[in-house]
């Protein structure tokens, strides 16, 4: 095979040639099909589309006895999530053994894995951004080059190594970016950047159908595509995990290990010393090739939540690649001319660099994976915490959707047996759980509930806390003691049941009331105002009775009349009936709307609610990961219809048809002053607008809501700093993801369904505001000390107290409300999804 890749005919570039790709001498099987040859499309030329790329795996299964493939799950756009095992044949029959004996070893539970010499498992993972597509193409290639070869060395590696490929983690960005850049190939070629190619319209390849960085996904879960690989990842608990990445189109090529400064603390140094050992591989592979890379600089292996992180918080090594971006064919950068047959050699490279170097490092890395494990009784009885307490008695669904999230970590939990109570909190044995930090998901636990404020380094190259049970915002607790969770420990939770519900109190002639503590409570809403059943709010508390108690309702609960509906009484009653079981909450039959204490249910602080109509800007100007937050929570999570409008649209539509109107966080430079008339007009009509982050700026400069910016003191000129640390001392004033304490009125509307006066809420923008105005229309400030978790500087903590999270505008007729802080953040912060979905459902209580 010839060694040169790319040739001109008649200007244009040809086939690629198998042999540029691959180490010298190769001796491949021909009967295996080259990838593009089913398609008859040019490899390393196209873009293979999500579905050509499995047809290809596909058929390539079907020639190999060395390949099996095998669907774990699907997209939300329904596309195959598909892995493939290569392996030797006799590898291939004894599979299941092999699995499970390196579990059982891992586990402490049989040493038949080392005693009979098993295989390695290694996962090679590629294109979790769908527009970083030389990862999924290079799936092919070494898939391939595995199952084709015929060298002395892979077949050593098949008999040595269970190799598992994920070729695209992202189907559905991959596809999209695919027909992006093929729809705009030409035959004559252009270096230029600013073509079209090279520049995805709006919201790009790179996320998931929702717009969701799956990337980061990996810890929070709440998407299928991380739902089903952790499931896979955890039955096979692979030695190493690749992660194969693309980055800025003027790069090189990077490989870990990251920053040493920014590792996780949990992960054991061990892994940053073999990563950096796999390096060299990876170095001498690159160098025999001619590419340039660079390493342990700009990435970080901190936030456990990414493809490259995960692993190292689970006992594998976890292996970040980034290639620099090439989009189309040909692009020109600072280092010259780059193509994407390149892209995908070096990805293949370093696929192969992984594979030799585990081979030779075998013994290294089983020994890593099973002290990993075997360390844990040791780090448990250094640890001054023995476990974690928690519940949440006002609405048991934050609850299950948290214990969904740590059964996917396949992290242990117990019911408590017996009441607890701590100074400050009390904990219903009812209602309440334990998880023990003595389990084989030590490290992991410790992660996910943890306050950190204590860094070794200030920059993140991602978020610096995610302490889970202040994101769901429930009640919780350390213990302190074994003696204490020895105590409280009662059965492990086998399966996580979604919470019942029922009518209580039976028939009623009058109503039934439901409380607004439910996380779900906007389904039902909007499912009993689908249905035309008019549904009021409690502006004030109140007490009712049923057939046989009687139970308190806060500000934000619903009530249901009986009569004057579409339905008679009995219908009403069972139309409950059957959504309280569906929907697992409970309803109240009312005996009279006279109560006890509080108001009375036909007074006018309980008002009828009107059916919200939504309009979301999603397009060119507008942030793509919050319009998609948004429309994730609306459309997947509470099945509520939401119309998506590009900006430039709102000119031609009638904005009187929607009641409601989103401006996800994003600049609006396209809208003039002919956009703000229509907007005010429209808000002249008691409509409701809801702004998020950036796009209050927009706001603020057409003068229609009062937010000016609390700006950062001014820094000591005089001082000298190296040139060097300039930068880094920059990037230690951003706030990267930080968890603060916030001050709340839960008879505010905004706050309905919040128990307390605090709540902790979550800020990764530099975007502080001046607490100006009415203080009445600042119903979430942040307070003072606030941080519980992450890093903020010295500078950034004084300037926060006392700013406004939440805070309500009322220009000349209608609402604004305006947040400066993300309550969505990518769909695992249960805890402040209500004051985003209060603002849309209960907007327009405020006058």
């Amino acid at each position: 095979m010839t060694l040169f890749l790319l040739f001109l005919v008649h200007g244009v570039f040809a086939q690629v040639d198998p042999s540029f790709y691959l180490p010298d001498d190769t001796v491949v099987d021909q009967d295996v099909p080259f990838p593009g040859e089913y398609s008859g499309h040019r490899f390393g030329w196209w873009h293979f589309s999500h579905d050509q790329l499995v047809h290809y795996l596909d058929e390539l299964a079907e020639q190999s006895p060395k390949v099996t493939i095998g669907e774990y799950g699907r997209s939300h756009e329904n596309r195959p999530l598909e892995l493939l095992t290569i392996t030797s044949a006799e590898n291939h029959r004894r599979l299941e053994q092999i699995r499970q004996a390196h579990l059982d070893y891992i586990n402490g539970r049989s040493s038949a894995y080392v005693d009979q010499e098993m295989p390695l498992i290694i996962w090679l993972g590629y294109s979790v951004h769908g527009n970083e597509s030389s990862p999924g193409n290079a799936s092919m290639l070494t898939a391939w080059y595995l199952a084709a070869s015929q060298s002395q060395e892979v077949e050593k590696m098949l008999d040595e190594a269970v190799i598992l490929i994920d070729p695209v983690l992202n189907p559905d960005g991959f596809s999209r970016a695919a027909h992006w850049s093929n729809m705009h190939m030409h035959q004559a070629q252009t270096l230029d950047r600013r073509h079209r190619q090279f520049r995805e319209d709006w919201p790009g390849g790179r996320t998931n159908h929702y717009w969701f960085d799956l990337n980061r996904d990996w810890m929070p879960a709440q998407h299928p595509e991380s739902q089903t690989r952790l499931k896979l990842y955890h039955s096979w608990k692979p030695h190493i995990v690749t992660d194969h990445h693309e980055m800025g189109s003027n790069s090189t090529f990077f490989f870990q290990p990251g920053e040493p400064e920014r590792t996780n603390p949990r992960t054991p140094e061990g892994n940053f010393d073999l990563t950096r050992r796999l390096a060299h591989y990876h170095a001498r592979a690159l160098d025999d090739i001619g590419s340039l890379y660079f390493s342990e600089e700009g990435f970080d292996d901190f936030y456990y939540g990414k493809g490259s992180t995960y692993p190292d918080g689970n006992g594998s090594i976890g292996i970040l690649f980034e290639q620099s971006r090439v989009l189309g064919q040909i692009l020109e950068n600072d280092h010259g001319k780059r193509t994407f047959a390149q892209a995908i050699r070096n990805q293949f490279t370093v696929s192969l660099s992984t594979l030799r170097g585990a081979m030779e490092m075998r013994r290294e890395l089983i020994d890593y994976q099973r002290s990993f494990y075997k360390d844990i009784p040791q780090l448990v009885d250094q640890d001054p915490v023995k476990g974690y307490v928690f519940s949440s008695p006002h609405d048991p669904w934050r609850l299950h959707h948290f214990l969904k999230l740590l059964d996917r970590h396949q992290i242990q939990v117990h019911r408590v047996k017996s009441d607890y109570q701590t100074q400050d909190q009390y904990f219903s044995q009812s209602d309440s759980y334990l998880v023990e930090c003595d389990q084989r998901q030590y490290r992991f636990v410790k992660s996910l509930f943890e306050k950190r404020v204590h860094f070794t380094d200030s920059i993140f190259y991602d978020i610096s806390t995610w302490t889970m049970p202040l994101a769901f915002n429930l009640d919780h607790a350390p213990l302190k003691s074994e003696q204490e969770v020895s105590r409280l420990a009662g059965s492990l939770v086998k399966g996580v049941e979604p919470p019942s519900g029922r009518v209580v109190g039976g028939k009623s002639r009058v109503g039934y009331m439901i409380s607004g503590t439910y996380y779900n409570i906007y389904s039902i809403l909007h499912e009993l105002q689908e249905e035309d059943i008019t549904v009021k709010a409690l502006t004030k508390s109140t007490s009712v009775a049923t057939s046989s108690d009687t139970h308190d309702f806060e500000p934000g609960s619903l009530f249901i009349p009986a009569r004057r509906q579409p339905l008679t009484p009995e219908q009403i009653h069972g139309f409950l009936q059957e959504m309280a079981g569906e929907r697992g909450v409970d309803f109240y039959g009312v005996q009279s709307a006279l109560t006890g204490k509080g108001v009375d249910l036909g007074s006018w602080s309980v008002v009828p609610l009107e059916k919200r109509r939504m309009l979301l800007i999603a397009g060119e100007g507008t942030r793509s990961y919050s319009a998609g937050e948004i429309w994730h929570l609306l459309d997947h999570r509470y099945r509520i219809p939401v119309v998506l409008v590009k900006p430039d649209q709102l000119k031609r539509i009638n904005l009187f048809d929607f009641n409601t109107l989103i401006m996800p966080d994003g600049s609006y430079n396209s809208w003039g002053e002919a956009t703000k008339k229509k907007l005010k007009a429209w808000l002249e009509a008691d409509n409701v607008l809801v702004a998020m982050e950036d796009a209050n700026e927009w706001l603020h400069r057409k003068n229609m809501i009062d937010m000016e910016r609390k700006d950062p003191s001014e820094s000591d000129t005089v001082r000298s700093l190296p040139y060097n640390e300039r930068r880094k001392r920059s990037q230690a004033q951003e706030i990267s993801g930080v968890i603060l304490r916030a001050s709340v009125d839960p008879t505010h509307p905004i706050n309905y369904g919040i128990h307390g006066k605090t709540m902790p809420v979550f800020k990764d923008n530099d975007e502080i505001y001046q607490n100006t105005g009415n203080p009445y229309d600042v119903p979430v400030m942040i307070g003072e000390a606030p941080l519980l978790s992450g890093y903020l500087s010295d500078e950034n903590l004084a300037r926060i107290e006392k700013t406004p999270y939440c805070k309500v505008h009322h220009p000349g007729g209608g609402t604004i409300i305006s947040f400066t802080a993300n309550p969505n953040f990518r769909a695992f912060w249960y805890g402040t999804n209500p004051l985003f979905m209060n603002a849309l459902f209960y907007g327009s209580l405020l006058r």
